[in-house]
C-alpha cells in the first residue's frame, strides 16, 4: 500500500512539473523549460517502469487518477504564482461636432 501511495505522489509531481513545463514553453522560458522537461522525463519513466512491473489494474487506475490531480494542481499553482498582468485599455471617442 505504501508503494502505491508513493507512486501516486510521484505521478502527481510528474504532472505538476510537466504542466509547468508546457506553460514555461508557451511563455518562452527556454532554460526553465529544459530543466523541467528533464525532471518530468525522469519521473515519467520511473512511474512507467513501476506500472509495467506491477501491471495490476489498481496501480493503473491510481496512476491515471493521479495524472488528473497533478494537472489540476499545476493550474492552481500557476494561477497563484503568475506574475503576468493583463492590461485593459478602454478607448472612447469624443464627438467634436459641437
Amino acid at each position: 500500500m505504501i508503494h502505491l501511495l508513493i507512486l501516486v505522489f510521484i505521478k502527481i509531481c510528474d504532472n505538476i512539473v510537466s504542466t509547468a513545463k508546457t506553460i514555461s514553453v508557451h511563455k518562452g522560458r527556454r532554460l526553465l523549460s529544459a530543466l523541467l522537461v528533464t525532471i518530468s522525463q525522469f519521473l515519467f519513466y520511473f512511474v512507467v517502469d513501476k506500472v509495467v512491473s506491477d501491471s495490476s489494474m489498481k496501480t493503473i487506475m491510481a496512476v491515471a487518477i493521479a495524472s488528473g490531480i497533478g494537472t489540476y494542481l499545476a493550474f492552481i499553482l500557476n494561477n497563484k504564482y503568475e506574475k503576468d498582468i493583463m492590461w485593459t485599455n478602454i478607448l472612447t471617442c469624443d464627438n467634436a461636432d459641437d
